[in-house]
């Protein structure tokens, strides 16, 4: 039992520092401004990554990793803010399908570069590599992103704390894409275990699962398309849930025997565009002035249930003795997202449309 709570915990412990760092950089972006702590937050992962490549010590190379982290997390929260202020309406899914979908493959690239880079070139120019292209996305960020049109005014309109309304709003968001992302992670971490348990062998069990996140890349970049061709927000969500819900369900009973992997697939292109139209949300319940600080709360959120949820992922295998248990734990949290959800168009339907 302890070592699948271990196996949990390992994976939340990641996330946990991300709830501090999110609201910390919801804070700055309020008070000094989206770009500018995007900036920041390129600048401390350029010159945390340059350090990890001189430090040899595990305490060094931690403790360096978790600044990192921080700016990682501010920077995630201010791109998002950033997104929202250029794009609105049914854009806004297209382009947060597009950002989020950066995420996996810039993950799924430095498996496929770094590996070789290192082994040609050494393990510290392969570290120094990635710290080059952070400094050179903050370059980019400072020479090239503007305001969009209009907005000028509005920011340098001084920046006002959450109303009630819009915190309850953007919580129940957090909520609902914890929900959604706890049940997207477990999936990943529990199902080779699930497939182990029916015989399979552990490499087969591990690439048949690799499927879904490889079909996920390419099923939240086309989230918000997929979003739009649906009906928006509502029922997007609606198909989201359900089909997650129902085809983790399929997996974990071993419905049927065989296209395990198919029903895998199936499962990430119908939860794929979820990852679209969640990020959205705290955009629509916020005003401008506030709307940096909203997004801190919705990342710490999620930071706080990524961190809460494989923990208790890995305590009910455990627990249970049953590799099927995580699996369906994951299914109820796809279909547990519809409630934040539909009390969150309830709170926006009672308030009006944000300035």
């Amino acid at each position: 039992e302890a070592e699948f709570t271990e196996v949990g915990a390992l994976i939340g412990a990641f996330m946990l520092p991300g709830v501090a760092a999110a609201l910390a950089g919801g804070w700055m972006g309020a008070r000094w401004g989206e770009a500018r702590v995007a900036i920041g937050g390129l600048a401390v992962m350029a010159a945390s990554g340059a350090a990890m490549a001189y430090l040899s010590d595990f305490e060094s190379l931690f403790a360096t990793r978790l600044i990192l982290g921080g700016g990682a997390v501010a920077l995630n929260v201010m791109l998002t803010k950033m997104a929202a202020d250029w794009f609105e309406g049914e854009d806004l899914p297209i382009a947060l399908g597009l950002l989020g979908s950066s995420w996996p493959m810039g993950m799924a690239l430095a498996l496929l570069v770094l590996p070789p880079a290192a082994a040609q070139l050494g393990e510290r120019e392969a570290l120094l590599g990635v710290a080059l292209l952070s400094a050179l996305a903050c370059g980019l960020i400072a020479g090239l992103w503007r305001s969009p049109p209009g907005q000028a005014q509005a920011a340098a309109a001084p920046r006002v704390p959450l109303d009630g309304g819009e915190l309850r709003a953007v919580a129940l968001a957090g909520i609902a894409w914890g929900c959604f992302n706890v049940s997207f992670a477990g999936t990943l971490s529990f199902t080779p275990d699930l497939f182990v348990s029916r015989g399979m062998d552990p490499q087969t069990a591990a690439a048949v699962v690799s499927i879904s996140g490889w079909v996920s890349i390419l099923s939240v970049a086309a989230g918000g398309w997929i979003a739009r061709a649906i009906g928006g927000r509502g029922p997007t969500l609606a198909v989201c849930a359900i089909g997650g819900a129902a085809t983790l369900t399929w997996v974990a009973l071993d419905l049927p025997a065989t296209g395990t992997s198919a029903v895998l697939a199936v499962s990430a292109v119908l939860v794929g565009p979820a990852a679209a139209v969640l990020p959205a949300m705290p955009s629509v319940a916020t005003r401008a002035a506030s709307r940096a600080m909203g997004m801190g709360v919705f990342y710490a959120l999620y930071y706080a249930l990524m961190a809460i949820g494989p923990l208790v992922l890995g305590w009910l295998r455990g627990a249970t003795d049953d590799a099927a248990i995580p699996v369906l734990g994951c299914a109820a949290l796809y279909a547990a997202m519809l409630i934040p959800a539909m009390l969150f168009e309830r709170q926006v339907r009672r308030r009006p449309a944000p300035a």
